[in-house]
């Protein structure tokens, strides 16, 4: 992988943030789907604008170097066809 990633409202005074979790991501969306943010823009609103009635679209991503060692996509016990789960 080689990047965390993490995902960020842009609205004025939201600035909500949060890391992705891109094992999960991966399973959800397939491993070679693409990273950058026109390819992650469709799947992530702002939780805190929505419910405050605002417009919730206004999200950019943050690339960064790996800090933590991370999961590999296939953890022992769970095979290639096991069920998807939203990030």
């Amino acid at each position: 992988m080689g990047v965390d990633i993490r995902a960020r409202c842009t609205s004025t005074g939201c600035n909500h943030n949060v890391p992705l979790k891109l094992v999960l991501l991966a399973r959800y969306l397939g491993s070679r789907h693409g990273a950058r943010p026109e390819h992650l823009k469709p799947y992530f609103y702002c939780p805190d604008c929505r419910s405050a009635g605002l417009s919730d679209e206004n999200v950019a991503f943050s690339y960064y170097a790996c800090t933590a060692p991370h999961t590999l996509l296939n953890d022992e016990g769970e095979g290639a066809d096991s069920q998807r789960t939203a990030a």
